[in-house]
C-alpha cells in the first residue's frame, strides 16, 4: 500500500495525554480534599478523647465544664479561647466556600487578602454544649457503657446499643461532629442550644471543580461538605498504680494500709504504689480519722503474705482544699510488679482485684479510661 494511503493518526497521543491529565488532576483534587478530611477527623478524635477522660474524672460535679474547657483549649495557643487569632483548628469551615442557591461561590471581591486578614472566621474550633439535661444526642452524656454490645454505631437520633444515658452512671460520652447545615438536609438534633453543637461539613476545595451530580433537595457533597464525627467514651476503672509526688496539692500513696473487708487501718514501713506489691503490716492505727488524705492500699492475704489488691482514696473533708489526682487505671503499668509474682500469687491478686472492682460497696479508687474511641 502506498505510504499516503495509511490512515492519518497525528494528534491522537495529545488527545490521550489530555484525557489522562484530566483524570490525574481529578484524583489529585480528591486526594488533597480527603487529606483535609483525615486531618480534621484526627484533630476532632484527639479532642474527643481528651474530653471524655477529663469529664470522667468528676461525673458528680464539674466534669462537663472541665471537658468543655479542655476541648476548647486544645485549639488555642494561649489558653484563652475568647481571643484566638491563630489558625489552630479542626479543619476549614464551610463558610470559606459558601455558595448561593445557584451554586456560585460567594465572596467579598477583595481576593485572597481578605481571606488572609479574616482567616480565623473560616476555621472550625469545637465549642461543645454542656447538655445538663443529659439528653441522648448531646455533646456530653453521662451514662452506662454496655461492654457486651457488639454494635457501636449511632442512629440518626444518636441512639447507641453500647451506651445508655444515666445521671448516676460511671461512663462519660463526648461527641464532636461536622454535619450539613443546609435547611432540609441538616439534622435538627445536631444544633440544639445548651445540648448539642456541630460545625459545618468539611468543604471540598480542589474537588469543587469536579462534575459531581448536583442535588437541590438531598445531600449534596459540594454544597454540604463531608460529614465528620468523633465519639469517645470513658468509664471509671479501678486504680492499679499511684504516682509519686512531693507536692501537697497532689494525692499520694499513704504509709498506711487496710485488709479487704475490714475497717482497721495499719501502719506500714513505706508507701506502696502498685497492685501486686507485698506489704508487711505494722501497728494498728487507733483512730482511722487521723489518716491523712491520699491513696490507701487495700490488701488481700495469700499464703500468709499480704498483697495490694486495690486502692481507696482518702479525701479531704467537705470544703477542704482540692487536690490533683495522681493515679492510673491501666493494668499494663502494674505488669512488671505482677510478673515477678508466682503464678498462684498472680492469679490471686488479679482475681481479687476484679472481685473488688465488681463490688459496688468496696468503694475503691477509680480513674476514667477510654473504652470506645471511634470516628
Amino acid at each position: 500500500m502506498p505510504r499516503n494511503e495509511f490512515p492519518r493518526r497525528s494528534g491522537q497521543a495529545l488527545i490521550l495525554f489530555i484525557l489522562i491529565l484530566l483524570a490525574l488532576v481529578g484524583v489529585l483534587a480528591l486526594t488533597l480534599d480527603y487529606g483535609f478530611v483525615l486531618l480534621s477527623r484526627r484533630a476532632m478524635q484527639t479532642a474527643a478523647n481528651a474530653g471524655a477522660l477529663e469529664g470522667g474524672k468528676d461525673l458528680d460535679s464539674s466534669g462537663r465544664e472541665n471537658a468543655q474547657r479542655v476541648i476548647r483549649n486544645l485549639f488555642d495557643d494561649d489558653l484563652d479561647p475568647t481571643s484566638n487569632p491563630t489558625t489552630l483548628s479542626a479543619g476549614i469551615s464551610h463558610s470559606l466556600v459558601t455558595i448561593d442557591s445557584t451554586g456560585s461561590v460567594l465572596g467579598s471581591g477583595n481576593g485572597s487578602q481578605d481571606l488572609h486578614d479574616n482567616r480565623t472566621q473560616y476555621l472550625y474550633r469545637p465549642n461543645p454544649e454542656l447538655n445538663p439535661s443529659n439528653l441522648e444526642h448531646g455533646d456530653f452524656v453521662i451514662g452506662n457503657y454496655l461492654d457486651g454490645s457488639t454494635s457501636h454505631g449511632e442512629s440518626a437520633s444518636y441512639e447507641r446499643d453500647d451506651f445508655e444515658p444515666d445521671n448516676n452512671g460511671d461512663a462519660f460520652l463526648t461527641r464532636l461532629r461536622r454535619t450539613p447545615i443546609r435547611t432540609g438536609v441538616a439534622n435538627t438534633l445536631d444544633r440544639e442550644t445548651g445540648v448539642s453543637s456541630s460545625g459545618t461539613g468539611s468543604p471540598l476545595l480542589m474537588g469543587r471543580l469536579l462534575p459531581f451530580i448536583h442535588s437541590s433537595s438531598g445531600y449534596d457533597l459540594r454544597r454540604d461538605g463531608v460529614t465528620i464525627r468523633a465519639t469517645s467514651i470513658s468509664q471509671a476503672q479501678p486504680v492499679v498504680q499511684v504516682g509519686e509526688s512531693t507536692s501537697t496539692a497532689v494525692y499520694v500513696s499513704l504509709p498506711y494500709a487496710k485488709l479487704s473487708g475490714s475497717s482497721t487501718v495499719y501502719e506500714i514501713a513505706s508507701p506502696v504504689f502498685t497492685i501486686g506489691q507485698q506489704v508487711v503490716l505494722g501497728d494498728e492505727v487507733d483512730d482511722p480519722a487521723t489518716v491523712p488524705s491520699g491513696y490507701l492500699p487495700i490488701l488481700g492475704t495469700f499464703d500468709s503474705n499480704h498483697y495490694v489488691l486495690a486502692f481507696q482514696l482518702q479525701e479531704e473533708p467537705a470544703g477542704g482544699a482540692s487536690k490533683q489526682y495522681n493515679a492510673s487505671p491501666h493494668l499494663h503499668l502494674a505488669m512488671p510488679t505482677l510478673s515477678a509474682l508466682s503464678s498462684d500469687a498472680y492469679d490471686f491478686v488479679i482475681q481479687s482485684h476484679q472481685t473488688l472492682a465488681a463490688d459496688a460497696n468496696a468503694a475503691i479508687a477509680t480513674m476514667p479510661a477510654l473504652v470506645r474511641s471511634t470516628n
